[in-house]
């Protein structure tokens, strides 16, 4: 006995008395110290022998603990300071067994959910802890639905891993993240985010704020501005002194880049504040690209940058979707790489990576030979108004807003906006979007293709992108077709397939070629005298039609066609045609138009403005264009004036209506006559409202004859006189260029 520890002696004196009396054994755990005077812990069991019931000696047995003893305290310090350590936590803690009952939970879990904080001990079921307390009100999402948010929560909670946020009856928010660990047991840490929630929507208000603030501003601003360009435009008819007229027309050139920063803002400003919504519709893919034809061809200017189409015959004639978004997209796009192009070429291609029965899906590219962005410059042209460079700035102008509006829009379409580009090397931007087909299409709004024509055609460029892409085009529509790289080579493949029999029926020539030019070589083509009868010759260049007036009546006469390059296949194919028709040659009938002529002629006009610099402005513009109109100032006199001229004779109804954007009744909201097309309601365009695309626009009046008059005015020039001269006037209402 004095072996024993002395704080054992009295457990082990007990316990043998105790067997004495009871005749119960002892199993004890006792701290013994040994002869050689070291402590140890043993583990001492033992009873007491009766004979005749009287106790006769003490049976018993030893078993060194110490080891055992100590990683046992061991264990349980380190248990110990695990559970202060959660207990410190600031989020909440649990930890669920593998039949989904509670191990334990920090005093923090409890804090979180008191609603249900007593049922939060060991052994408690996931289930019944959440089941509870969504009865009793604790999670804002299970109110009269307790049953289903149940379910919802349990599945989260039995995935592999999850995140989500709950927000509770009290109003706070909360991250639950939980995950399953290899042996089954779910850890779950619970945060209260209330506070970063709170300080988010708070800074998100802020931004729509602001947004709203350079949207309303931006608006303010364009209408005066409008009235600027459109009284300008009215001074430039006047007659002026050659020191006025230059003038005006550098007042004018700086008002349209103030008018096009505005436009870039507002429409940076409604996606920052969410407010940017597409407007999906049938369109044909060739219309889009042939006015994104005019448009960049009028970026260019003189600049020798040549831009092409590369368009694959495979596209779908009509699509789905907002074309003038996406039409937006490619004007940015592709007005970047022309200003940061030197010299060289731009290419926009369209191409088909996959079509099923319904849709198809698209991938669209601009590429350039210009200056190139370096790799650690690359991500931050994304950001609105930031360049590549601050160099980049005082060089070429801008705000930086383009690429970060179209990624923006490219996003809303479903796709998204990639960068390839290589300091000196150039850029290319692309994305891929897929788009609905267009299937319930009136048969007269959905013309079909060109028609198979056999025809053997030759193309003169010494720019071999430019030889293979027109060399594609021609292909598409059947045409068997010769390339050439000079005006000699071309003379000679004309003079050779004309003794095989087998005459070339059209000829592409570039104007601008070394050696023997475009012009030079159309004039050899008419001396040869060729057997089979001169080919049709169309000129395809990069330069605008003001350099083809400089040509003599003579010269132009050489030509059955001209084009200006981007082109599509189905330019190719009208030229041609009108060419074999028997058209006159490029003479004065087929010039630019005279600013004089009255391009309106004939068209009865209903405009609603109610701001009165405005409506001198439409008015004189539409009166020196010839149409006949009527002014009010608020739609619901437009209602009236309409039905009115319905009840006139159809032949002399108004064919267009031109609105404002601040009439007491319209608050430019766009909703003028926004349901679907009435066979006797003429169209709506916006004057210089912002309406939902928020861009200054003009008319096109859409009670214009089809498709022979819209490829009149390409081939005449109108187009682009309207957009050099007199945005005005005959504006697409589809295009997105600045009033």
């Amino acid at each position: 006995m004095s072996y024993y520890a002395p704080e054992a002696q009295p457990l082990i004196r007990q316990a043998v008395q105790t067997s004495v009396a009871t005749g119960t054994g002892w199993d004890l755990e006792l701290r013994l110290v040994t002869a050689t005077g070291r402590s140890i812990w043993v583990r001492a069991v033992g009873e007491v022998e009766f004979v005749d019931g009287r106790a006769v000696r003490l049976l018993g047995a030893f078993q060194d603990i110490t080891e055992s003893r100590h990683a046992k305290a061991e264990v349980q310090r380190a248990g110990a300071l695990l559970r202060g350590s959660i207990d410190a936590l600031d989020d909440a803690y649990a930890l669920f067994d593998t039949d989904d009952r509670m191990v334990l939970c920090n005093q923090r879990y409890r804090e979180l959910y008191p609603l249900c904080a007593e049922l939060m001990v060991p052994g408690a079921h996931f289930e019944d802890i959440v089941r509870i307390g969504a009865e009793r009100g604790q999670f804002a999402g299970a109110i009269g639905r307790v049953d289903a948010f149940v379910a919802e929560r349990v599945a989260a909670h039995h995935q592999p891993s999850s995140l989500v946020t709950r927000r509770l009856g009290d109003g706070r928010t909360l991250r639950i993240g939980e995950r399953r660990m290899a042996g089954g047991h779910i850890v779950g840490y619970h945060t209260d985010i209330t506070e970063l929630v709170r300080a988010t929507e708070s800074a998100q208000e802020a931004s729509r704020s602001k947004s709203q603030f350079l949207a309303n501003m931006s608006h303010e601003i364009r209408t005066p501005m409008n009235a600027i360009l459109g009284m300008l435009a009215l001074l430039r008819r006047t007659e002026l002194t050659p020191r006025q007229a230059d003038y005006a027309f550098k007042t004018e050139g700086a008002a349209r880049s103030l008018l096009g920063l505005l436009n870039d803002i507002l429409d940076f400003s409604k996606v920052e504040a969410g407010k940017m919504t597409l407007d999906p519709n049938p369109f044909r893919i060739d219309q889009l690209m042939r006015d994104l034809s005019v448009i960049v061809s009028t970026n260019v200017g003189a600049k020798p940058v040549e831009v092409l189409f590369d368009i694959d015959p495979a596209l779908p004639r009509r699509l789905v979707g907002d074309a003038m978004r996406l039409q937006q997209v490619l004007i940015n796009l592709s007005g970047n790489a022309i200003k940061f192009t030197e010299r060289g070429e731009v290419v926009v291609s369209v191409k088909v990576l996959a079509q099923s029965a319904t849709a198809v899906t698209l991938r669209m590219a601009v590429r350039d030979t210009g200056i190139g962005i370096a790799p650690e410059n690359q991500a931050c042209i994304f950001s609105g108004f930031t360049q590549a460079e601050a160099s980049t700035t005082r060089r070429f102008g801008g705000t930086g807003l383009g690429v970060a509006i179209s990624q923006r829009l490219v996003g809303l379409m479903g796709g998204e906006l990639h960068l390839d580009s290589a300091l000196g090397h150039g850029s290319r931007f692309h994305f891929q979007i897929t788009l609905r087909l267009a299937s319930d299409v009136a048969d007269d709004e959905a013309p079909a293709g060109p028609p198979p024509m056999p025809l053997r055609a030759l193309v003169v460029d010494d720019n071999p992108t430019a030889r293979e892409v027109l060399q594609r085009m021609c292909h598409s529509l059947g045409w068997t077709v010769d390339v050439a790289e000079d005006g000699q080579a071309a003379l000679l493949k004309l003079q050779a397939q004309a003794a095989s029999g087998e005459a070339y029926h059209a000829v592409f020539i570039d104007w601008q070629m070394p050696g023997l030019d475009g012009w030079g070589t159309t004039q050899r083509i008419r001396e040869l005298g060729l057997a089979g009868g001169a080919p049709v010759v169309v000129m395809v260049t990069a330069h605008g039609r003001e350099m083809l007036e400089q040509r003599g009546q003579a010269e132009q006469a050489l030509l059955d066609g001209f084009l200006v390059k981007p082109i599509t296949a189905s330019m190719l194919y009208d030229a041609v045609v009108d060419a074999r028709r028997g058209s006159e040659p490029l003479g004065p009938s087929r010039r630019l138009a005279e600013p004089g002529a009255q391009r309106l002629l004939g068209l009865r006009l209903l405009v609603v403005e109610d701001n009165l610099n405005n409506q001198q402005v439409a008015r004189e513009l539409l009166e020196d264009e010839g149409a006949q109109h009527a002014l009010v100032d608020q739609i619901g006199r437009a209602d009236r004036a309409q039905r009115a001229g319905r009840r006139g004779s159809r032949r002399g109804r108004r064919s267009a209506v031109r609105r404002g954007a601040d009439g007491p009744a319209d608050a430019g909201d766009g909703r003028l006559h926004r349901h679907q097309p009435h066979p006797h309601r003429p169209g709506a365009a916006p004057a210089a409202d912002r309406g939902d695309d928020g861009q200054c626009n003009g008319v096109r009046p859409r009670g214009l004859p089809g498709r022979r008059h819209e490829r009149a005015h390409r081939q005449t020039g109108v187009a682009e006189r309207a957009l050099r001269h007199d945005p005005a006037v005959a504006v697409e209402s589809s295009s997105p260029t600045r009033l």
